[in-house]
């Protein structure tokens, strides 16, 4: 039954993303709540991988911001998600903050963390920690997207182990 679930929803992401990438091409990009962003990718995510514990925190606001979204987007995220699931295999966190101007997604694995050398280059070169069961693509081209909708992504290694990755996006206070 899982299985099952897993493939039909497989099928509907890859339905999803070609449709998605034919918006991207056109330039078109929809308007979204942060809370309804994550929420969505969360759940992908956790389709894909069910056996994962994700420790999140999602700000509410009285205020509605807005953020740009597109295909790219989700699919940056779920990029770090799953970073954070190959370097802590059983759980970490996901944590939304809001503030007038931006949003931001803070991801956190308890992996064994970045070495200094590749902390300077992450999202900047095609680089992996994952050996030859990764391209190191998936953070150049989240690097990418962020860039291309204003945002940005910052790497920290957290004390005891681990790393969190910060998004960090451009938000709206109105639909215009």
């Amino acid at each position: 039954d899982l299985l099952c679930q897993q493939v039909n929803r497989c099928k509907q992401i890859l339905k999803e993303m070609v449709q998605k990438v034919e918006q991207a091409q056109s330039q078109q990009l929809s308007l979204m709540t942060p809370q309804a962003l994550i929420t969505q990718v969360l759940d992908k995510f956790l389709l894909l991988r069910p056996s994962i514990t994700v420790i999140h925190n999602i700000e509410q606001s009285d205020s509605q911001f807005y953020l740009a979204s597109d295909a790219t987007l989700e699919q940056a995220i779920i990029n770090l998600l799953n970073n954070a699931a190959d370097a802590s295999p059983h759980h970490f966190s996901i944590t939304l903050t809001q503030s007038t101007h931006k949003i931001q997604i803070d991801i956190a694995d308890r992996g064994i963390g970045l070495p200094p050398e590749m902390m300077a280059l992450v999202g900047q070169k095609s680089l992996s920690t994952k050996g030859e069961q990764g391209m190191g693509i998936g953070l150049l081209l989240a690097n990418a997207t962020l860039a291309r909708l204003g945002g940005e992504i910052h790497f920290v290694n957290r004390v005891g182990g681990g790393v969190t990755a910060s998004v960090l996006l451009p938000v709206h206070s109105s639909i215009k």
